[in-house]
């Protein structure tokens, strides 16, 4: 009787086990994947339009590596809960460099997972599928329906992923109150002010002790080379975009890349407007800043190319003397002094002086023997450059005798610093002369 009594609550509990697991199983698997599809529709569709201000989007139509499919576009979008959606954008390709916006339809909807769907007709985003742009028949080959990778609620970035191309679109958060206008005006004239495409920058990326040098920023590509090594063949290029948040200019590649000399990897940096230079958020030790002022003003002294300032210029000190009774003395030969540019001219460098009389223009050329061993420009006063059908570069010491002054004023050391805002633009530099005179400087290459 006991044993009989032993195996009948042995099989109580047994079936106590199993039905404990089988309710566990069944609070686990409650739904089918259908059902939990439409639920999360149902959350990111609430989640979107919680970002009152809007969301910016680092878009880029493909993975590809040149221009302009390959780099990235801004685009501000603002999801409403009637499905409407409110869209920005300003770039050269595709609204002409002119502030463009738009508004259309959006939706989630159920794919193999979410998927938000931009689906009506939006100018500041379609327009990089529209098969009338470009050769290809393809447009851009952009997407315009995007796998919804990660939304959080609150969260300050979601990801999202084209769902023909496969390419990454990062979205942040905007701060209460943003106008898109003025952030995209904000934002572009950052990227303005510090990557110029209209002068030489020589910009340098930092990965520890291993610099690159930055040879091009234009369109949206990024490209260096190592510092002594070859331009052409070891060139790399990376597309980025700049966005703004919490106060702070960002630049972010559109991949993260990684490098034998470099420890980590290196996808995002934030501007630094103290230290004038951007710093890598992954590694402190990755930047990108402007070069050495005065090893930027020896470098772009070339043939064609180099450095002029002129007479109404803010000069000071004993060089503004000399110029001031130079340009007098010229003027009372009914001649007028414009400017003075320096020029290298293969070994030698040339310091022109160029004179109008009337519709006339007249070039005076000197020479200038280079000191190479000096890491700053180093030069000598040499002679008058002149030819057999033109000797008025040394007439001209007899008819102007001040000119000597100049002439050998210039000789010596010269240092530079930025004459503009930030070291990234060098298109202007403050020379600091060899007897202690300073003037602007600016870049030409005429």
């Amino acid at each position: 009787m006991k044993k009989i009594l032993s195996l009948s609550l042995l099989l109580i509990a047994g079936s106590l086990s199993f039905t404990s697991c089988q309710s566990e199983e069944d609070d686990l698997f409650d739904s089918s994947a259908a059902e939990r599809l439409a639920a999360s529709k149902v959350t990111y569709a609430k989640l979107l339009p919680q970002a009152t201000a809007g969301w910016v989007m680092e878009y880029y139509p493909t993975n590809g590596g040149s221009w302009p499919r390959g780099n990235g576009y801004l685009l501000l979008a603002k999801f409403n809960d009637d499905k409407s959606v409110d869209m920005a954008s300003q770039n050269e390709e595709m609204t002409d460099g002119v502030y463009m916006e738009d508004t259309s339809l959006w939706e989630v909807i159920a794919d193999q997972g979410p998927v938000l769907s931009f689906n009506t007709y939006n100018q500041c985003l379609h327009s990089f599928a529209d098969p009338a742009l470009y050769e290809t028949g393809l447009g851009l080959e952009g997407d315009y329906e995007f796998e919804i990778i990660n939304l959080q609620e609150g969260a300050q970035f979601a990801m999202l992923k084209g769902k023909k191309r496969g390419t990454y679109t990062r979205m942040t958060r905007l701060e209460e109150g943003t106008d898109f206008k003025e952030y995209l005006t904000d934002v572009l004239g950052l990227r303005d002010k510090l990557f110029k495409t209209s002068v030489p920058n020589h910009l340098l990326i930092n990965f520890g002790e291993n610099r690159y040098v930055i040879n091009s920023v234009a369109n949206g590509f990024l490209s260096f080379y190592p510092e002594g090594g070859d331009e052409i063949s070891e060139t790399e290029s990376h597309p980025f975009l700049i966005t703004k948040r919490d106060g702070n200019y960002f630049l972010r590649f559109r991949d993260a890349f990684e490098r034998e000399d470099m420890e980590g990897t290196l996808q995002e940096m934030r501007y630094d407007s103290i230290q004038d230079k951007f710093i890598g958020l992954e590694n402190e030790l990755f930047s990108i800043e402007g070069p050495d002022a005065s090893e930027f003003f020896k470098k772009n002294l070339t043939n064609g190319k180099g450095w002029q300032f002129t007479p109404n210029d803010e000069i000071t000190g004993n060089l503004a003397t000399i110029i001031k009774t130079i340009s007098d003395d010229f003027s009372s030969k009914k001649y007028t002094f414009t400017n003075i540019k320096f020029i290298k001219s293969g070994e030698d460098l040339t310091v022109v002086l160029s004179l109008k009389s009337g519709k006339s223009s007249v070039d005076l050329i000197y020479l200038y023997t280079i000191d190479e061993s000096s890491n700053n420009l180093k030069i000598t006063y040499r002679e008058p450059y002149e030819t057999k059908s033109n000797k008025r570069a040394s007439q001209i010491l007899e008819t102007i005798p001040s000119l000597i002054n100049l002439l050998e004023a210039l000789s010596g050391e010269y240092q530079a610093a930025t004459n503009t805002s930030t070291n990234f633009d060098l298109s202007s530099v403050l020379v600091t002369f060899p007897d202690g005179s300073t003037a602007p400087m600016a870049f030409t290459n005429k």
